[in-house]
C-alpha cells in the first residue's frame, strides 16, 4: 500500500474549472463513501474549496486508484473525467507529506485571494439580482481581479464599473496624500496628537 494525493488547485487549473469541481459541504460524506468502495482505495480524506477539490488516500495500484478517484470527482461534479486529466495535480508517498505541509502552512493557499473573491462574487451573483458590479479601491489595479469581474459581468449580463488605472492608486498613496494636503491646509500638528483608529470623516474635514 501507498500514499496518494489527487486533485485540481489554482495553480493548475482555470477559475472555472475550480468552480464547476468544487463540491458543497453537504455532499463530502457521500465523496467519502464512493471513495471508500473503490477497489484500489483503501483510506481517504477528502477536501473541498474554491482553491483546491483533493483526495488523499491509500491505495494500491497507483492508475488504478488515480482512474477511481478522478472518476469519482467527475461523477460527484456532473464533469466528464477529461475535463480533469490535464488539471490534476498528482503526489505521490513522500511527496504527499510535503505537499500537505505546504498547503497548510499557506505557501499553496494565502497568495491568490482573487480566485476566492470572484467565487463569493459569483456565489453573490447567483442568490442577488442587481444591475451592475463594480470594483474600487486599490486591489481595482489587480488584472485578475479586473478581468474575472469583467467576465463575470457578462456572463450574467450585467454593466461592469472599472475604474481606469490611474484611479487605482494604493490606500498608502491615499492616505500619504491626504496628509499632504492637510498638513497645507492646517500646518504641522503638534507632538501631543494622540492617533484615533476610528476617524468619522465628519471629524478630519
Amino acid at each position: 500500500m501507498a500514499l496518494i494525493s489527487v486533485g485540481i488547485d489554482h495553480e493548475h487549473a482555470s477559475l472555472d474549472l475550480l468552480e464547476r469541481a468544487s463540491i458543497p459541504e453537504h455532499e463530502w460524506n457521500k465523496v467519502l463513501r464512493t471513495l471508500m468502495s473503490q477497489r484500489n482505495v483503501h483510506e481517504a480524506v477528502f477536501v473541498s474549496t474554491c482553491l483546491r477539490t483533493e483526495v488523499v488516500a491509500v491505495i494500491d495500484r497507483f492508475h488504478g486508484a488515480i482512474e477511481e478517484i478522478t472518476h469519482t470527482l467527475a461523477d460527484a461534479t456532473d464533469l466528464a473525467p477529461s475535463a480533469f486529466v490535464d488539471h490534476l495535480t498528482v503526489n505521490f508517498d513522500r511527496d504527499v507529506a510535503t505537499h500537505l505541509f505546504s498547503v497548510a502552512s499557506g505557501l499553496k493557499s494565502v497568495v491568490p485571494g482573487e480566485f476566492e473573491v470572484l467565487g463569493q462574487l459569483r456565489r453573490a451573483l447567483e442568490h442577488h439580482p442587481v444591475k451592475g458590479v463594480a470594483l474600487a479601491g486599490g486591489v481595482a489595479a489587480n488584472s485578475t481581479l479586473r478581468a474575472g469581474v469583467t467576465a463575470l459581468a457578462g456572463e450574467f449580463g450585467l454593466e461592469a464599473h472599472l475604474p481606469t488605472l490611474a484611479m487605482c492608486t494604493d490606500n498608502a498613496a491615499m492616505i500619504a496624500a491626504a496628509g499632504t494636503y492637510r498638513l497645507v491646509h492646517d500646518g504641522a500638528s503638534s507632538y501631543e496628537l494622540s492617533a484615533r483608529p476610528n476617524w468619522q470623516l465628519a471629524d478630519v474635514s
